[in-house]
């Protein structure tokens, strides 16, 4: 018999596929079902050790452009705000600029006004996404050195680290993630 790690994958899987929509693009407003390479990766990324922790800390995700990365990072990011039971989650999404992080930033707050579900749940600023009548809230930073420092963290999202030159990265990065 096969022993399967202990995931909270399924629970990511069904937040997504039944709050989230599509945010910009082809799929605008359409329910947000995962694809099966996604829902692989989001089951292995939120796998446990057998101490309760997560196996993982960090991860890397490299995709061809066009494959939905943006998407899938913003809906994951959704989870960690509203879905993962963190009391007053803080969830960063960093980029070279402002206008690279509203990227993700972006589709997150499309996600959440386009969706019935999320709608109730959240208030969406230019800035920010902030849970409503609790604690907790998602933004957009520039990894420029000096600029990250703030609250601790549960959730950070660096999109497109290779444009990340001419700052410094490891300090940023450092930051954010701790």
């Amino acid at each position: 018999m096969i022993t399967l790690p202990e995931t909270k994958g399924d629970r990511v899987v069904k937040f997504i596929q039944k709050t989230v929509v599509h945010g910009e693009g082809d799929f605008y407003g359409e329910p947000f079902l995962l694809d099966d390479w996604q829902k692989a990766l989001i089951y292995e990324l939120y796998e446990y050790n057998p101490n309760g922790e997560r196996k993982y800390r960090e991860a890397l995700i490299g995709l061809p452009k066009g494959n939905g990365k943006s998407a899938l990072i913003a809906a994951i990011g959704l989870y960690e705000l509203i879905g993962s039971g963190v009391v007053s989650p803080l969830v960063a999404v960093a980029a070279a600029s402002y206008e690279q992080a509203n990227l993700v930033f972006g589709t997150m707050k499309t996600m959440c006004e386009e969706s019935p579900v999320l709608r109730g749940m959240v208030e969406t600023f230019e800035n920010e996404i902030q849970v409503k009548n609790a604690p907790g809230r998602a933004f957009r930073v520039a990894a420029k050195a000096g600029t990250a420092d703030g609250g601790r963290n549960s959730c950070f999202i660096a999109d497109e680290i290779h444009e990340w030159n001419n700052i410094n990265l490891e300090r940023v990065h450092y930051v954010l993630s701790n």
